[in-house]
């Protein structure tokens, strides 16, 4: 009896563990859970493409400025507007004097750049990151006042992706996500609003809205912020190394 016991009790963790095991083989085989809606054509943003150098970033932005010299003369030629100009249509950016110096950074660039979508709409001071002089990262920041209309322009186009949209009496917060293989991009948008004695919204307190398209390679995004890091440790060693 006391046999048959401990065969059964034997059986019984043997069974449990090939249970055990099919079932850590069955969840590695699970795929993770997309982070992002998939979109097949997303390549980058207007006529900015991820993986463009800048000499092909300057043609097509030339062609661009030359397809819409009218409606720019028009619209861009008064004392409202800062005129828009052929040659700065991709304009190199010069680090801050707190940041370490382009000498430190030979193979990063940024440039900020005017995209034309239409007739009516406009949007100048959009980052262009380029690693050695390869276009890999779009970024439309919160001092672009049109950054929700880009973000709100790529919902329309491709879906509401994947993310979050979260609204309540005074705070409307979101994030969207859309990718592929080749880059992934990302809207994120947060207003808070003013509240009067009724409690409705009467006016917006804070604002933040941004839109971010970078090449889908965690390596190079990792490789590129390690270079940065050690180039901005160089730059406040020489900097500082007479103190």
């Amino acid at each position: 009896m006391k046999k048959l016991i401990i065969a059964a009790i034997v059986l019984i963790v043997a069974i449990a563990a090939v249970v055990s095991f099919r079932g850590m083989q069955m969840s590695s085989q699970i795929a993770p859970k997309p982070t992002y809606q998939v979109v097949e054509d997303l390549n980058g943003i207007g006529c900015l493409r991820i993986g463009m150098t800048s000499s092909e970033a300057k043609k097509v932005l030339d062609s661009l400025y030359s397809a819409y010299s009218s409606y720019l003369k028009k619209n861009y030629n008064s004392i409202d507007y800062v005129r828009i100009k052929r040659n700065e249509m991709l304009k190199l950016v010069e680090p801050l004097s707190y940041k370490a110096p382009s000498s430190y950074t030979p193979n990063h660039t940024e440039y900020e750049v005017t995209l034309i979508f239409s007739e009516d709409f406009a949007v100048e001071r959009v980052k262009a990151y380029f690693w050695s002089d390869t276009l890999y990262r779009i970024h439309v920041p919160n001092s672009v006042i049109q950054a929700n209309e880009i973000g709100e322009g790529l919902i329309t186009k491709y879906g509401d992706g994947i993310g979050y949209y979260d609204k309540n009496s005074n705070t409307e917060d979101q994030v969207h996500r859309w990718g592929n293989d080749h880059c992934i991009a990302t809207y994120r948008g947060k207003t808070t609003y003013n509240l009067n004695s009724q409690g409705l919204a009467s006016g917006v307190a804070s604002w933040f809205h941004e839109v971010e398209i970078i090449k889908n390679d965690l390596d190079l995004t990792q490789k590129i912020e390690n270079y940065l890091h050690q180039a901005d440790s160089l730059w406040q060693v020489d900097r500082y190394k007479n103190i």
